[in-house]
């Protein structure tokens, strides 16, 4: 095991925002239901259906019927009553005893890919995007002692054409993209890229990459949830390794409380400030194979029986691989690739993006008193311009405003009000226990603040880099 961590907030951006693709939407026979139809209490109870407009494709007949959709995860209980019916694979790690208190973290996720839609009478029942679909599922990240290693557990995949899609809601804490965007010397950025070719063979060494690689498996990795610029390892290898044109990062969003709603014309999404919650990586350098989902208070299976919420990234990857499931319905004989061509040329660019985001980065350091590692948090506020240039995104410093003036009254009353809005998050999962805290905090904080980089309001990840990139329906015919 390489540090292995499920990828939901287990304390207590090119990013485009997806959504049920418009090539769904043209696609196969007309069915007599109607969207409204399939927009029942149980559609609404699954949090984030709507953000993805996954009624529409349901009315064209696209559930997941006769698609399996892969899981690697902390296991699956096939016993919960929204998985009854499901033809469910189960793969085990050798010799360990499922405890679904301790490993539920797999559950909630395949929950939100398919959980049944059974309209029962139950409260929070929900169901997954592709609702009718199967699932395999591969049981790993334990308890520290009982993992399995990679490339036995995928042995199942590998030997299922018809598996395509594989949720990965877990990664490294290893941020490579944002250690080499940090480094201040040629040394730092060789010592980054030493332990990164180290990460990788380790990978290689499980026949994890090429394997799946070759056998034309789709893999879609939750970004991660310490707040950096750019996503987790191994969310983060098609920046390094360009052959991985399978792969998807995906980013959350926070679509409670009205963070996201609706324009009066019925059609595009607004998302304020607060929609890119604090915790999510966002996608500086991964910008060509990201994308957005809902992964916050996600309502989903409790291993044990019921619902809960949870957030965290882990929670957005699998609305990603959920949709990919209603697309390998549609095309059948598309490869990964062209199925993830497809979700990043095809999602949602036209959504009115926030002003700013606000990230909390979590890094472990050792503390230089008593040599121990601590949890350093750095919280950046991160400018999203309006222009049209994908390619005049110059690096821009605004000066840090002086105390008293103007200026910092208002960025004052700004970061306050965030807190507010934003306080069970921000408290909960950081334990920062007032405005006045958040606020010091921000300007504690050694990452200038300030130094941004302009992107084209599509919540380019990098926002606060200078990484010159396309539009990936600009380059996706290049090859």
């Amino acid at each position: 095991m390489r540090g292995y961590t499920p990828m939901n907030a287990g304390k207590g951006l090119q990013t485009c925002l997806l959504a049920i693709l418009a090539s769904l939407l043209i696609a196969g026979p007309v069915h007599a239901l109607t969207p409204n139809d399939f927009e029942t209490q149980e559609y609404r109870n699954s949090t984030g259906l709507w953000v993805i407009n996954a009624s529409q494709a349901y009315a064209k007949g696209y559930t997941g019927k006769g698609i399996t959709l892969g899981v690697l995860d902390t296991g699956v209980n096939s016993g919960h009553f929204e998985f009854q019916g499901k033809d469910i694979v189960w793969v085990p790690c050798k010799g360990y005893i499922y405890d679904w208190v301790t490993n539920g973290h797999g559950s909630h996720v395949a929950g939100i890919m398919a959980a049944n839609r059974d309209g029962a009478d139950i409260p929070g029942n929900m169901h997954g995007v592709a609702f009718d679909a199967n699932l395999i599922a591969m049981g790993t990240f334990l308890d520290g002692v009982h993992e399995s290693p990679m490339g036995e557990l995928i042995k199942a995949v590998l030997a299922r054409p018809d598996v395509k899609i594989v949720n990965n809601s877990w990664g490294d804490s290893l941020f490579f993209l944002d250690a080499l965007f940090t480094a201040k010397s040629n040394e730092e950025k060789t010592k980054t890229l030493t332990e990164l070719r180290d990460v990788i063979s380790g990978y290689r060494a499980d026949s994890f990459l090429e394997n799946l690689a070759q056998q034309d498996k789709l893999m879609v990795f939750a970004a991660g949830n310490a707040g950096h610029r750019g996503p987790s390892a191994p969310a983060s290898f098609r920046s390094f390794l360009p052959d991985l044109d399978n792969w998807i990062s995906v980013v959350a969003l926070d679509s409670t409380g009205g963070r996201i709603s609706m324009a009066s014309d019925g059609k595009t999404k607004v998302l304020t400030d607060s929609a890119i919650p604090t915790y999510s990586e966002l996608a500086m350098g991964a910008e060509e194979y990201t994308l957005a989902a809902p992964g916050t208070w996600i309502n989903s299976v409790d291993a044990t029986g019921g619902y809960t919420e949870l957030i965290g990234t882990s929670m957005a990857a699998p609305y990603v691989s959920g949709t990919l499931g209603l697309v390998q319905q549609a095309f059948p004989w598309m490869s990964a690739r062209q199925m993830a061509d497809t979700v990043l040329s095809t999602a949602d660019r036209s959504f009115n993006a926030p002003k700013s985001i606000i990230s909390i980065g979590e890094d472990r350091v050792t503390d230089s008193g008593t040599g121990k590692p601590i949890t350093k948090l750095e919280i950046r506020l991160q400018l999203v311009d309006k222009g049209n240039n994908y390619w005049d995104r110059n690096q821009t410093t605004v000066a840090i405003p002086s105390a008293g003036t103007p200026e910092r009254t208002r960025l004052e009353t700004y970061l306050r009000q965030y807190y507010q809005e934003n306080e069970t998050l921000v408290y909960g999962y950081y334990g920062i226990k007032t405005p006045d805290e958040f606020i010091a905090a921000f300007f504690a904080t050694e990452d200038n603040p300030y130094e941004i980089t302009l992107s084209d309001g599509t919540l380019y990840g990098t926002l606060y880099g200078s990484i010159q990139k396309v539009p990936f329906d600009q380059i996706s015919d290049r090859g």
